[in-house]
């Protein structure tokens, strides 16, 4: 939030509160105790560090001298962490051995560098014991460690066990199944067979997860392969096993990737068949929003009747990493005292390119104004609001003592931070704001 000085004379206002309760929204200020001389300026800044998964929101209130202001944040937290694949068929492994590793891999998705605390992962009962590299670990941006889980089957027939694990308190479940001895073995082994894909922002494509299908027979096979594709447009796929002939212990993969095509948690499921086997298959993900916009409130302060105030800017940025060519619809002010244009329409954003939709303050009697307006990225929709009164109308005079009239105006209203990855141990998280303030000598 930015307070300029818009009088001619010096001023010394007095500043107070502004510290948002509890520590998802933590902030600072430069303001308190300073000297603005005409056209300076001084800044509260505020960050969002998310404490928990999903939506966050908090308020607070600030006094310059008589005046008060209220500030409202929000943001959602997202997790730092993926973790895939966590369901896995073992197959048919003879009593008394042990087959070959299956992997969970959990990498560091934020742009931190995270020291999480990890409990749990021992799967009961003794048929699938398992190792971890992760604990204790420091996980640069992108950084990876892994469970890793192996079949050793103390009786015959078919076997199931699971297991969580938490994160920093976050949870992920793992399935897993194999079969006991060897008579009457498939000749295939399939996985993994769940697939969580995280956090992707709409129009992105995640990197691949794969299925992978290996003959564990001592024989040759020609298998035909049917079904796979997952429904809807959210999970597409391709495979390289169709027409094959495999070899002992040779392998083809089905291999997945999630594009969202909305926000919000998304779950499939497919079938596909080898010869007469069938296995399922599942994934999920969550759609987030590719675009940033800010701020959502302006106050333009005082312009004269009849004359434009200088400009003031909402920012919309691609914070995805896909170009993307986004739809724009609205955005004009009705009533004609917030006048407007945006360079976004028709415009292919490269990853973190932004443009801009730019208003101004003409008021045309006296008094007080006030504006919204509606727009729409690819169909959602967001709110601006707008504020200014003209430069006429007297300070409260308790506020400013004559002769002098001075007025101190935030810029900035309403912030939107959109999403930010949730803090884990040592790592701090971001945030989102708005404010409104009272007409007086000093105002946001």
């Amino acid at each position: 939030m930015i307070f300029t000085n818009l009088g001619n004379v010096l001023v010394s206002p007095n500043f107070a509160g502004g510290a948002v309760s509890g520590n998802n929204f933590p902030g600072s200020q430069n303001c308190a105790g300073a000297t603005l001389a005409p056209g300076a300026s001084c800044q509260f800044t505020y960050r969002f560090t998310p404490q928990a998964l999903g939506p966050a929101s908090g308020s607070t209130s600030a006094a310059v001298d008589s005046e008060s202001y209220s500030f409202n944040f929000k943001g959602n937290g997202i997790s730092p962490f993926l973790a895939t694949a966590t369901s896995f068929d073992f197959g048919n492994v003879a009593l008394g051995s042990e087959s070959a590793p299956q992997v969970v891999t959990i990498t560091n998705v934020s742009n931190a560098n995270l020291s999480p605390n990890f409990a749990g992962g021992a799967v009961p009962g003794g048929n699938f014991p398992g190792s971890q590299n992760c604990a204790g670990k420091t996980f640069a941006p992108g950084e990876s460690c892994q469970f890793t889980y192996r079949f050793a089957p103390q009786t015959e027939g078919p076997i199931a066990g699971a297991t969580n694990f938490a994160i920093d308190g976050e949870l992920t479940s793992l399935s897993f199944t194999g079969v006991g001895g060897t008579t009457n073995a498939d000749p295939f082994l399939v996985t993994a067979r769940s697939f969580n894909f995280g956090d992707m922002h709409v129009g992105s494509t995640s990197p691949a997860q794969i299925v992978t299908i290996t003959n564990v027979s001592g024989d040759l096979q020609s298998p035909n392969f049917a079904g796979g594709a997952v429904p809807g447009a959210n999970f597409p796929g391709f495979q390289n096993c169709a027409g094959k002939t495999f070899a002992p212990g040779e392998s083809c993969q089905f291999t997945y990737q999630f594009a969202p095509e909305g926000e919000g948690a998304i779950t499939e499921t497919t079938n596909f068949a080898i010869d007469a086997a069938t296995y399922t298959l599942n994934f999920q993900g969550n759609g987030i929003d590719p675009f940033l916009v800010t701020p959502l409130s302006v106050n333009f302060g005082e312009a004269l009747i009849g004359q434009l105030s200088p400009p003031q800017f909402v920012t919309i940025t691609n914070v995805s990493s896909a170009s993307l060519s986004p739809n724009f619809a609205g955005g004009a002010v009705p009533g004609g005292n917030f006048p407007g244009s945006q360079n976004c329409a028709g415009k292919t954003f490269a990853p973190n390119e932004s443009c801009q939709f730019q208003y101004a303050f003409m008021p045309t009697t006296e008094g007080v104004f006030f504006g919204t307006t509606n727009f729409a990225i690819d169909g959602k929709t967001r709110t601006l609001n707008f504020t200014g009164r003209t430069a006429t109308i007297s300070p409260h005079p308790s506020q400013v003592p004559l002769p002098a009239s001075i007025t101190l105006l935030a810029l900035g209203i309403l912030g939107l931070f959109g999403f930010q990855l949730k803090k884990t141990s040592s790592c701090p998280r971001y945030e989102s704001t708005s404010l409104k303030g009272a007409v007086g000598a000093f105002r946001l």
